[in-house]
């Protein structure tokens, strides 16, 4: 990813070579402000269609590539791997693909999250501020779609504030325990370019 990303109409760029070395993406994550960051389904008869517009959009960063010159086939699983740098012990992230399609519609390729103590396994390892680590979205499950041409990529990571899950307040203590006065803002960096550049593995099948 490159760019300049704050909404779905102000995106950053998903790109095939690697970007040059610049600064760092970023947003803040206050738990103390509820927003729900469920899904709203458009059609109840495909659950993985979705208006993008009905989202939250201040607080993400978003990336698009450009459309597609031929037709796509995505069999397997995605892996996204973002080099993150926090500046509290603990946050929750997630990270979700899309593919825009030709007539404007939104489908929903994967959805992964990442709980930053468990990012290295069941053990809890809190985060160093202002440490870069690699953080591996692979739970994206099996994805199977043909993409049509004209088709966009979006990339969307963001902070996992939905309702269905038990709410981290960034401190580091015990999750559902703490007080929510106790809260801290997570300020979240993604690298975006150079060595460190964060990136999105798609498994493309030949036709």
């Amino acid at each position: 990813p490159e760019g300049n990303p704050g909404s779905v109409f102000d995106s950053g760029r998903l790109t095939r070579d690697r970007p040059d070395t610049q600064p760092a993406d970023a947003y803040a994550y206050d738990p103390r402000e509820v927003k729900g960051r469920d899904v709203l389904m458009e059609d109840r008869s495909d659950r993985y269609l979705v208006d993008p517009l009905d989202a939250h959009w201040e607080d993400v960063l978003v990336y698009h590539s450009d459309p597609l010159e031929s037709a796509l086939t995505i069999a397997g699983v995605m892996k996204f791997v973002g080099n993150i740098a926090l500046d509290v012990p603990d946050t929750d992230i997630a990270a979700e693909v899309q593919a825009v399609l030709p007539d404007g519609k939104t489908l929903v390729l994967g959805v992964d999250a990442i709980r930053a103590r468990f990012r290295n396994g069941p053990d809890p390892d809190f985060a160093e501020p202002g440490e870069i680590e690699p953080y591996v979205f692979d739970g994206f499950y099996l994805t199977a779609r043909r993409l049509p041409a004209g088709t966009r990529l979006r990339l969307v990571v963001f902070p996992l504030d939905s309702h269905q899950y038990l709410r981290n307040y960034n401190t580091g203590g015990e999750l559902g325990r703490a007080p929510i006065d106790e809260a801290r803002t997570a300020n979240v960096s993604l690298q975006v370019g150079g060595e460190q550049a964060s990136y999105l593995e798609l498994p493309v099948a030949e036709d």
